[in-house]
């Protein structure tokens, strides 16, 4: 897999959300993305994980 800058930063994002626990407005603004795209890609990524790793979503 290619890393692309989109990539890169919802992976960013998923750091700063999830380990950081960072606000999403915060997250947002250092990443240079709008809240809805913070929240959106957060949705996906805990999706993707909770497919690989089989868990129901909360």
């Amino acid at each position: 897999m290619r890393w692309t800058n989109s990539t890169r930063v919802r992976r960013q994002g998923f750091e700063m959300r999830f380990i950081a626990g960072i606000e999403v407005v915060d997250v947002a603004a250092a990443l240079g993305v709008s809240e809805p795209t913070v929240k959106r890609d957060a949705r996906f990524a805990r999706a993707f994980i909770g497919e690989k790793l089989d868990w129901a979503a909360p």
